[in-house]
């Protein structure tokens, strides 16, 4: 996956649909959300994806590393808006991991701002 596809598929996890995460989330990732979401499993979060509308966002801060060559990391700012609701902004991180089914999610954590 280059730099730039990297980038375009960790958008389309805030603003796609069940089938974007289906197809680039790992069943075996963790993601940490504020209270009261807290830490959530690939189940938890396709249930609560479920009720959720999506997102617009605006990315900041972009940075990406290649720790290994089957890992990927990126770090970035967010602002996030819903319809009806205050924007979202946290600083984020994600790891993907490339395997038998391609590069997938494997961790993602958010801390607001």
């Amino acid at each position: 996956m280059t730099d730039d596809e990297a980038w375009k598929v960790e958008v389309e996890l805030w603003t796609g649909g069940m089938s974007h995460y289906r197809r680039h989330v790992d069943p075996h990732c963790l993601m940490a959300f504020p209270e009261p979401a807290g830490i959530m499993d690939f189940e938890a979060i396709l249930k609560a994806l479920d009720d959720l509308p999506r997102w617009s966002v605006k990315l900041g801060g972009e940075r990406l590393e290649r720790p290994a060559k089957d890992v990927l990391v990126l770090a970035y700012r967010v602002e996030g808006l819903r319809t009806g609701e205050p924007a979202y902004r946290a600083i984020c991180t994600s790891t993907y991991r490339h395997g038998e089914q391609g590069w997938r999610l494997v961790q993602h954590q958010q801390t607001p701002v």
